[in-house]
């Protein structure tokens, strides 16, 4: 616990406590859960006529240039670090570029709106892919992401949710995301496919985006 910690830190050295908080049990299987889904990308574009991944950037890359907005309302900036980031591109030369947000469901939904309000500021379009462990989880996140996007009057389907059992090798490509705001899922099958933001809605009142 806390207590341990002076100790530890006088017969380790600093480096070595640093690196026990770091392989905790959680942590370890949150770095396991985005291995999964990378080899799971990986073992699928070798196999596909269609797409290819041509880029991964692991979370401490991305840590050394931030995502960084500010938030006009609390007039804050704001750093995000996803897990990761990639780019798929399909048969036909078009490339689509992608953030990771692996969710084990061990923070709060507090915590949760804060990092989706903060990407939902972002002015680039790249979707953010949140990966979640169960449909529960999946509903709660993309109510939250709808009653941001509709607070800041942003396009809230730059944000997709889907279920770590859906990204088997097997299904990885086809599986079934829920763009938030969109009225049919989404897959990186129609990567080169716009998402239609006249069909979008608000959580709450129907109001279109436009």
């Amino acid at each position: 616990g806390a207590r341990s910690r002076s100790v530890l830190s006088s017969l380790l050295k600093g480096a070595e406590v640093r690196r026990i908080r770091i392989e905790s049990p959680m942590l370890i299987l949150h770095k396991l859960a985005i291995c999964d889904f990378r080899v799971s990308l990986e073992l699928a574009s070798k196999a596909s006529s269609l797409f290819m991944l041509t880029q991964w950037i692991n979370e401490s890359a991305l840590r050394q240039s931030p995502l960084t907005v500010e938030d006009a309302e609390t007039k804050k900036q704001v750093s995000l670090i996803p897990d990761a980031a990639f780019t798929l591109c399909s048969h036909t030369g078009k490339k689509a570029d992608f953030f990771i947000e692996m969710d084990m469901a061990t923070v709060s939904l507090t915590h949760m709106r804060q990092r989706v309000r903060g990407y939902l500021l972002r002015p680039d379009p790249s979707p953010v892919l949140f990966i979640v462990p169960d449909a529960n989880r999946q509903k709660a996140i993309a109510q939250v992401a709808l009653e941001e996007a509709k607070e800041l009057k942003t396009n809230p389907t730059t944000i997709w949710i889907t279920v770590k059992a859906h990204l088997a090798p097997e299904t990885v490509l086809a599986a079934p995301w829920v763009a938030v705001g969109h009225p049919t899922p989404v897959s990186f099958q129609g990567l080169a496919q716009p998402i239609n933001t006249s069909a979008v809605v608000f959580a709450g009142n129907g109001r279109q985006l436009g």
